[in-house]
């Protein structure tokens, strides 16, 4: 808890940029509101910093990814 908000730092050794990370970001987001809800002090949801040595987009993901990236609602 810093300055009344609940922060969290993770690191992770491998993460894959396109499958792992939203998932992983809504599984962190709902693990810190499940630990300020039984709090008896006032906090309030704060910020997720997220690490990682070996951030990568598997091969079976680039088609998908180009089309993401370079679709209609894109500007390349």
């Amino acid at each position: 808890v810093i300055r009344g908000r609940l922060a969290m730092s993770v690191f992770f050794r491998s993460w894959d940029a396109f499958a792992g990370f939203p998932q992983n970001l809504g599984g962190l987001q709902i693990l810190k509101e499940f630990v300020l809800e039984p709090l008896t002090f006032d906090c309030s949801d704060g910020e997720i910093y997220c690490y990682s040595s070996g951030l990568h987009l598997y091969e079976q993901y680039w088609d998908l990814v180009d089309q993401l990236c370079y679709g209609p609602r894109c500007k390349a």
